[in-house]
């Protein structure tokens, strides 16, 4: 980071010096900065091998379709989501700094985001394109995806939006449908399905197949959620293989109850205000140093 910032200052101190010397050349100073820019630029890409972001993504070995993201800034909002005693004012301004981040991470993988070269005041610039909205539809699988699905949708206002209903039977932890509303030309549409928590795959399976009897192709179908364990990554893989799967947590295991350890509680529960508060569950209050 030195050398980065020490080849920065030679070329600002070199478009200084343009400057002086062309006081009324201002075109002649903005190339003469682009090129001094250029060659910093190649120098640092010449000298710094690692990139000057954090943010990295890993492939869990249960599923070659999934992604686990990582970075400091989504570890820490993660310490403070499955930390029992985060109150729910803060539980709840945590995870909408998490959903921006998973919204954006999960759009920017979508299949009609592709490679291009833009041009920037001082030169070129390997980027990518925007996705159409227009094309794109964020299913939520009620209750807790919606937190999710909110998120996407203030990044693309314009996207079409469709929701089911899936609620596990707590005795035998089994997916039952309830509901699904889906816009009428869903099957030409890139799916961004949300919920929170991939455990045993349940219900994920039970919405991927919603979608896939509409028309929905499986490798159309992008699922984003917070946490994901071995068993619902495994169940994907050997389910629906081709839908692709963006998370910021993977855990160790199920416990026989089928909640996700460590996990983070009831993840709607939580949100809401519903459930576990009151019952001292979680939100005794975190002291803060």
């Amino acid at each position: 980071m030195r050398a980065t910032a020490r080849l920065w200052a030679a070329s600002f101190r070199a478009h200084a010096a343009v400057k002086l010397a062309h006081p009324t050349g201002g075109r002649r100073r903005l190339a003469a900065a682009a090129a001094l820019g250029a060659g910093a630029a190649a120098a640092v890409t010449s000298t710094q091998q690692r990139p000057a972001f954090c943010l990295s993504a890993s492939v869990p070995k249960e599923n070659s379709k999934a992604e686990v993201l990582s970075s400091p800034g989504i570890h820490m909002l993660m310490t403070v989501i499955r930390d029992k005693r985060t109150d729910q004012a803060e539980y709840v301004r945590t995870v909408d700094r998490l959903m921006a981040i998973l919204a954006e991470e999960g759009i920017a993988r979508l299949p009609s985001v592709k490679p291009q070269v833009i041009e920037t005041p001082c030169g070129t610039y390997q980027g990518v394109t925007s996705p159409d909205p227009h094309t794109i539809c964020a299913v939520d699988i009620v209750r807790s995806g919606g937190i999710l699905l909110e998120a996407v949708r203030r990044v693309l206002p314009e996207l079409k939006t469709a929701k089911i209903l899936i609620q596990r039977n707590e005795e035998t932890a089994l997916p039952m449908l309830y509901y699904s509303k889906l816009p009428p030309n869903i099957s030409k549409l890139q799916i961004i399905l949300c919920d929170p928590m991939l455990a045993t795959g349940g219900s994920a399976l039970m919405a991927i197949e919603v979608l896939k009897k509409a028309g929905v192709k499986e490798e159309n179908i992008l699922f984003i959620n917070v946490v994901s364990c071995p068993e619902g990554l495994t169940a994907l893989a050997e389910k629906a293989p081709l839908v692709r799967i963006l998370t910021c947590g993977l855990d160790t295991h199920l416990n026989q109850a089928k909640f996700i350890v460590p996990g983070l509680g009831d993840f709607g529960d939580r949100y809401y205000g519903t459930f576990g508060y009151a019952e001292g569950l979680w939100g005794a209050g975190r002291s803060r140093i």
